[in-house]
């Protein structure tokens, strides 16, 4: 560049270090973790198609199911498999490949955090042409705990919006970490504002954690209605994943553009900085897995009472192995028309204020579900109706 000026270069780093001597037997580092991920990568999906299958081939309660297991519950259990297998390609393509490849994690991960909150939208409105007016009925009150009125359809839409938004974000994401991988202006190795990897890191982190809070303030508000569905144990085992993934990230990425991982006889750079945080993910994906059989058990769909006429009569409806239920899991036409949605209402609302401080405290003429829930509600009945 003329005038003086230079054109910034991304530092580069030391990747040379000492020849790689063999760390277990005749197995170097590299090898010995392409081993275990491998392992770890057989036995979670292992897991998540027997949990899959469980559901899938015990599809007696189809009304609910549809909205339950087969739009939602099946895709947060995906997240296990598709995260055993890219983390494995992470270990094994540790070099120039892997940057290409890790952010698949984040799109990995969008869908089934999308998931989760659907699923918690129909655990409250099991049909999803009751939700506009059920939280059009919902009482809010401010920070101070003062009644606001009724009418919460915009507040749920601003939500989506944040929790959705994650999709498309994470996916131009890596459209954009390819891009400039390619060009040769991503730079992981530098923070400077010249390069596109400080860019993409703050977006993916800024999306991620707007998704996330968005999930646990819907939580938060409405977890005295979804505590009879065991949402904080579902919720505490998808996100353990979710939150590994985003903190290791972090900090590897940190330590790799801070100039602070050295090579040595056993680990290489690459080793340093993609091997070893695809590893522990793929561990700890390994043992989370196992808690998803808890956390999202089908037993409730399992017919076992001969006296229960209607179900047995009905018998599962799943279809051959469970070959409809798993095919209807795949359509995402609910995930695109929420965030449609979302964005008309965000068009037709005008300004979007990220810090959403309302809240909902009961409701008012809603349709009778079928459970008794208490609603601490100022000036009224504190027992409604609602069905799960």
């Amino acid at each position: 560049m003329g005038n003086g000026h230079s054109t910034p270069t991304c530092p580069t780093v030391d990747q040379s270090g000492p020849p790689i001597q063999h760390l277990v037997g005749n197995l170097t580092f590299h090898r010995l973790s392409v081993i275990i991920s491998g392992a770890a990568a057989v036995w979670s999906c292992l897991i998540a198609v027997t949990l899959v299958f469980s559901h899938a081939t015990h599809f007696s309660n189809p009304p609910e199911q549809k909205q339950f297991v087969n739009r939602q519950i099946i895709r947060i259990i995906n997240i296990i498999p598709f995260f055993a297998l890219v983390t494995l390609l992470c270990v094994w393509q540790n070099g120039s490949q892997q940057p290409y490849i890790a952010p698949a994690l984040d799109v990995g991960e969008a869908f089934p955090m999308a998931a989760a909150f659907l699923l918690m939208s129909a655990y409250l409105v099991p049909e999803e042409g009751n939700r506009e007016s059920f939280f059009n009925q919902l009482e809010m009150i401010d920070k101070k705990g003062n009644s606001t009125g009724s009418g919460s359809w915009k507040w749920y839409k601003k939500l989506s919006l944040l929790v959705i938004q994650w999709i498309p974000v994470s996916i131009l994401l890596w459209i954009a970490a390819a891009a400039s991988l390619a060009a040769g202006t991503y730079c992981g190795t530098s923070n400077k504002p010249h390069f596109a990897h400080i860019w993409i890191t703050l977006l993916r982190m800024l999306s991620t954690v707007l998704c996330i809070a968005a999930i646990l303030r819907f939580y938060k508000r409405s977890k005295s209605e979804l505590k009879p569905r065991g949402s904080l144990k579902q919720l505490i085992c998808f996100k353990l994943i979710v939150a590994l993934n985003f903190l290791q990230t972090f900090i590897f990425n940190f330590l790799e553009s801070g100039g602070h991982l050295q090579a040595n006889k056993y680990l290489s750079f690459n080793d340093l900085s993609h091997g070893i945080p695809s590893l522990m993910l793929s561990c700890e994906i390994a043992i989370i897995a196992p808690f998803f059989f808890i956390a999202y058990s089908p037993k409730r769909y399992i017919i076992r009472n001969p006296s229960d006429e209607a179900r047995r009569h009905q018998g599962y409806a799943g279809g051959p192995f469970g070959f409809y239920a798993i095919l209807s899991a795949i359509n995402i036409v609910d995930i695109v028309t929420t965030l449609l949605q979302a964005i008309k209402g965000r068009a037709e609302g005008g300004g979007f204020n990220i810090a959403i401080h309302n809240d909902f405290r009961g409701y008012s003429e809603a349709p009778d579900y079928g459970q008794d829930i208490p609603v601490d509600r100022q000036g009224g009945r504190k027992d409604r109706r609602q069905r799960y």
